[in-house]
């Protein structure tokens, strides 16, 4: 099934339901319309965009989140049906439940998957592997249950300066079209994480890693780990200019249908963080490590 994503981005716009579609609206004339079934996330991004309680309602039934953004495309809020899993009782307990050695061996698991993705990346982008490239390759077979060595942020350190060169510093709250076009990205992947996590009845708020008591998509932050990198190769070959263009935004949307490879079988991103949530959901209830990680098609 294909999924789409939805933003409004100028002032005045209104939104509409209207057998099954939900329609974009400029007064009465109409301006696009997406079919609700095929919506991934809907996209605020405008100042001033109308919907009325009727679409809150209609998005939460189908698990569609809403992302309210700020300045830079930064995530204000992801808008979340309470739930949408008939046991989502179980899982939550299987949540608060976990202990410490679990949470920390499947963190060290994502962290893995993701340094070996920044490698696959600067692989691609540096067909010579540099020295940096390799050290990327080798810091992903040391990382250790939970990471005390911090393998990912020496990873981050090499990876950002070789991709973006040694000027780049990452800062999402920064105004340069370059952390503008990652945060969108991200926010994308995010609430796509964010979607998969509550259908698998799992509390976005309790994460593995991050324990921000102030964020409630702890857990959202950290499965979308991995798909990251994806979001940075395809900012790799965009044209850039002072800000996001409409073409830009919707290549990096179109990263959720994006191929990679799980149980030696192809599917899209979007699929593949459906199937990883509920792995994760599978090792809680087992107790045992058994993440499904796909592999990047790069």
């Amino acid at each position: 099934m294909r999924w789409n994503v939805l933003e409004i981005a100028q002032n005045g716009r209104y939104l509409k339901l209207y057998r099954g579609f939900l329609l974009v609206m400029d007064d009465k004339e109409e301006l696009g319309r997406v079919i609700i079934d095929e919506l991934n996330c809907l996209v605020l991004s405008a100042e001033q965009a109308t919907l009325s309680k009727q679409i809150i309602v209609k998005l939460a039934e189908h698990g569609i989140p809403i992302i309210t953004c700020g300045t830079n495309y930064h995530p204000i809020s992801i808008t979340l049906p309470y739930s949408v899993h008939h046991q989502s009782n179980k899982v939550i307990h299987l949540q608060i439940d976990a202990s410490q050695p679990l949470k920390k061996r499947l963190w060290q698991r994502l962290v893995k998957a993701k340094i070996f993705n920044q490698y696959r990346v600067l692989d691609y982008c540096d067909p010579a592997q540099s020295a940096e490239t390799l050290r990327l390759k080798r810091l992903s077979n040391k990382v250790r249950s939970g990471d005390p060595d911090n393998c990912e942020a020496q990873a981050s350190r090499i990876y950002w300066q070789s991709l973006m060169g040694s000027d780049f510093r990452r800062r999402p709250r920064s105004s340069d079209v370059e952390n503008s076009a990652l945060n969108y990205g991200y926010t994308i992947l995010r609430a796509a994480c964010a979607r998969a996590i509550v259908a698998a009845g799992l509390n976005p708020s309790l994460g593995l890693h991050h324990q921000n008591i102030n964020n409630p998509f702890c857990l959202a932050d950290d499965l979308m780990e991995i798909y990251r990198p994806l979001i940075d190769l395809t900012i790799q070959t965009m044209d850039l200019v002072d800000t996001l263009t409409p073409s830009n935004k919707a290549a990096l949307t179109k990263v959720l249908q994006a191929d990679v490879t799980l149980n030696e079988e192809t599917t899209t991103v979007n699929t593949s963080m459906q199937k990883l949530a509920q792995s994760v959901v599978q090792s809680l209830d087992n107790k045992e490590v058994s993440l499904q990680i796909p592999e990047l098609v790069i």
